[in-house]
């Protein structure tokens, strides 16, 4: 079983975490590629980076966000 979970979310920037077990991540990203914009045909999604932690994740690939 997948689990998934999005603890966050800034708008303006159009970026956001998801929370997953590491045994998951191929999966998430492989279900994140092949979801598209119907009216443009262009993944929606795209993977930034992966961390074990939510603190390092923040840091290195959000920013200010975190």
């Amino acid at each position: 079983m997948i689990r998934i979970r999005m603890l966050g979310y800034d708008v303006e920037k159009g970026l956001g975490i998801l929370l997953c077990d590491h045994k998951s991540v191929d999966k998430i990203r492989d279900v994140f590629d092949n979801i598209q914009d119907e009216s443009h045909g262009t993944t929606t999604f795209q993977v930034l980076g992966v961390s074990g932690t939510i603190k390092a994740l923040k840091r290195k690939f959000l920013g200010e966000m975190g």
